[in-house]
């Protein structure tokens, strides 16, 4: 934390002279995933400077990103394929009967390239996969108000074919139930999309020659299931009143402010009912893991959050 306390006073702007040619982090994690056609936001192409511009090679070397509300919880980022979410839970972060099942979009070909970003000033996850004929792009971020993680599926290809939204069944599931659930414990998630044929594992959305989005969506109950009408809009402009009056930085490395704001994004959806679980296992609220987010908070200046976790 010392350098974040540096940073709320930083040196007059006059003196940065930045970094050598060739030396520091690059001030961008690549070229930005295109945004789908069908949604009027460029701005998901702002993008922040922490990403993975690489197929997937084993956790060890795996960057994530959480997609949370404070009532569902997921990573993206962590696993092949790059849009896979997992460690799924919901609703609320108690993870004694366990994590939901990895689920993810698996294209009919095999993927040669792939990148995984976060856009920026947001809790918004994107992936893009490329393969013969065929790319893949999901955008997926949590329902503000309701337990439901939204899954937007874009393809853009020259040919004819599917996609597979998988997620394994549990020993106690139902094969011959008409829609696609998981239990744990009192817990249980759902996945639906708007198009598309239920199979045994998931959903197969065909597609065809051209571009097309599919939304999709992940929801968890302890009673009857919800659905959304939520919107990327939506969600960006519920990470902005989270997280306004924030104190901003100035620096001359891009990449500082972004893993700055990813500290507060990160800390805000892994948050739940008053009690922070920052660590990788979610679970009940430990002083032990209050601390440190209280301390970010506080020094950000947002001593209302700060003040409804100790």
């Amino acid at each position: 934390m010392a350098w974040l306390l540096a940073c709320i006073q930083p040196p007059d702007p006059s003196t940065w002279t930045g970094l050598p040619a060739g030396d520091g982090w690059p001030d961008e994690a690549g070229e930005p995933i295109p945004a789908p056609g069908g949604l009027d936001a460029p701005w998901l192409e702002d993008v922040a400077a922490y990403g993975r511009d690489e197929l997937p090679s084993g956790r060890a070397d795996a960057g994530s990103f959480g997609v949370g509300n404070g009532q569902v919880f997921g990573m993206i980022g962590l696993d092949d394929p790059v849009n896979t979410l997992t460690n799924a839970i919901g609703p609320g972060y108690d993870a004694d009967a366990g994590f939901f099942g990895d689920s993810a979009f698996l294209l009919d070909t095999e993927v040669t390239d792939a990148r995984v970003q976060r856009v920026r000033g947001t809790a918004i996850v994107r992936t893009w996969e490329a393969g013969d004929g065929a790319e893949l792009s999901t955008t997926s971020f949590a329902a503000p108000d309701d337990p439901v993680l939204v899954r937007l599926v874009t393809v853009s290809a020259t040919r004819a074919g599917a996609v597979r939204w998988s997620i394994a069944r549990a020993d106690d599931e139902d094969p011959s139930t008409d829609e696609l659930t998981q239990t744990r414990g009192s817990r249980r998630t759902r996945l639906t999309c708007e198009t598309g044929s239920l199979i045994d594992d998931g959903w197969e959305i065909p597609f065809e020659a051209g571009e097309a989005t599919i939304r999709c969506e992940q929801a968890f109950a302890d009673g009857d299931f919800t659905s959304t009408t939520a919107t990327v809009d939506d969600a960006r402009a519920a990470a902005s009143d989270a997280l306004a009056g924030a104190m901003t930085l100035e620096a001359p490395d891009p990449k500082v402010i972004d893993l700055y704001e990813g500290m507060l994004i990160t800390e805000w959806t892994q948050t739940t009912n008053d009690l922070v679980s920052p660590m990788s296992r979610y679970t009940r609220g430990w002083l032990r893991d209050t601390e440190g987010p209280v301390r970010l908070w506080l020094r950000a200046g947002l001593h209302e959050i700060g003040r409804a976790h100790v």
